[in-house]
């Protein structure tokens, strides 16, 4: 998603990168037109124009808006609804929405196959899992969801009980959503 976000013209002075092949060879200046990943502002910059296109399409699209300032984790979106028909809905919406800004949804994954259908789908590149039945976990930003029970679940390395491990591995997982004691999960 960051690569699909443009920096506007006067601010490209400000993400330049200076290159060479070999060390002999004079540098080249180059400066970024989109967001790069991996720089402290990118993420605040991919949730501003998140949060602008939502307020710019609401009148058109008020669920699916709601759900796009509301639902997104860093670069995923993380939604769903009450029935088929509304995800259907909230799903074209989304579709219509970024589409219509150059963003592209493209990791899609349902506990309904029918939700899938008529969307183009990047392969799943779940390689590291080891949790029960993998087949139906997709991994999310370092979180696992379980499309069989609809929930989320973590990947927890048991390899020290030093409390201060513990204290540390638990500041991990502290956000918004997972707010639970670590020792919940052992």
């Amino acid at each position: 998603m960051y690569r699909q976000i443009w920096v506007s013209e006067s601010q490209r002075d400000f993400q330049r990168i200076l290159w060479r092949e070999d060390p002999s060879q004079p540098l080249n200046i180059y400066r970024l037109k989109t967001v790069t990943y991996g720089i402290v502002t990118a993420l605040y910059l991919a949730t501003a124009c998140l949060q602008k296109l939502s307020e710019q399409e609401s009148s058109k699209f008020p669920e699916a808006c709601q759900a796009l300032s509301r639902d997104f984790y860093v670069d995923d979106f993380l939604g769903g609804a009450m029935s088929k028909q509304s995800a259907l809905r909230l799903r074209d919406d989304l579709i219509t929405i970024l589409r219509g800004a150059g963003l592209e949804l493209c990791k899609w994954s349902s506990n309904d196959p029918d939700l899938l259908l008529g969307v183009e789908a990047v392969p799943s590149t779940n390689n590291d899992l080891d949790l029960q039945y993998t087949e139906n976990v997709t991994k999310i930003l370092g979180l696992y969801w379980n499309k069989d029970i609809d929930a989320y679940q973590y990947k927890v390395l048991m390899y020290n009980n030093k409390t201060r491990d513990i204290v540390r591995d638990c500041r991990n997982f502290r956000s918004a959503w997972f707010n639970k004691p670590c020792n919940n999960f052992f």
